[in-house]
């Protein structure tokens, strides 16, 4: 794990590794080389096998803003600004949602420590884990209407599998802002903490998990993570946005 990183962090402690996207100054925006360091950071950590379960978390205090948007910025023409973010968004959208699919289908056990805001493919990613952690502050939302876009069908899909379609279409319709509290009622977080402690316990959670049997949890890991797999796995999320 000595491999240099220039937007992530990787540390492990134990069996379990944390992966932290590391670019506060973005918000931890997705962009090409933060996407593809995180794969290749995946990838390694899928071929260790003294590693059994991830923790992946944002720098600073939010998760993600998703898409990096850094062509807009100073763009004030709300249809010009939603031209580049379109443009800029379906560049970047097999790199990103090829990150949804390795976490949909990895042997790893994994928990998002959703220690802010997560934001389109933010949330996206978190939601590719296994498990949330979530602090009490964090809010999740979908932007793409306030866009100009439609969200993308593995987006929607995932929604409609965790949440159904009265909490897709909300999501989707108004990109309205969910709160940890409203998510855990639906059953999208499963733990929430102050935001000092979401990881810390989520490596906690992490671990004890790690101590039960590696043939039970792959077994159960098989079972459930088939729908997600199936949605994140060879699409291109974007194709059919417009």
């Amino acid at each position: 794990m000595n491999q240099s990183w220039t937007t992530i962090e990787l540390r492990t402690r134990g069996p379990v590794a944390l992966l932290t996207f590391n670019r506060p100054a973005r918000r931890n925006a997705m962009d090409a080389v933060l996407t593809a360091e995180s794969m290749t950071a995946l990838q390694m950590l899928e071929a260790d096998p003294s590693i059994r379960a991830l923790v992946l978390t944002g720098a600073g205090t939010v998760f993600s803003a998703g898409g990096d948007r850094a062509s807009t910025t100073g763009i004030t023409d709300v249809a010009e600004r939603n031209r580049l973010f379109a443009r800029s968004a379906e560049s970047l959208a097999s790199r990103m949602f090829a990150l949804m699919g390795v976490l949909s289908t990895s042997r790893l056990i994994s928990i998002a420590a959703v220690n802010g805001h997560a934001v389109g493919a933010g949330w996206m990613t978190t939601l590719a884990c296994d498990f949330r952690v979530a602090a009490s502050a964090a809010e999740c939302w979908m932007p793409e209407i306030a866009l100009g876009r439609a969200l993308g069908q593995p987006s929607l899909d995932t929604l409609l599998h965790y949440g159904g379609p009265g909490f897709a279409r909300e999501a989707a319709f108004t990109g309205r802002r969910f709160g940890a509290a409203e998510l855990k009622a639906l059953g999208l977080v499963h733990r929430i903490v102050d935001f000092e402690a979401t990881v810390p316990e989520a490596m906690r959670w992490a671990e004890s998990l790690c101590a039960f049997d590696p043939q039970a949890i792959d077994m159960l890991k098989a079972r459930t993570r088939e729908p997600l797999a199936t949605i994140w796995t060879g699409v291109n999320p974007f194709a059919a946005d417009r």
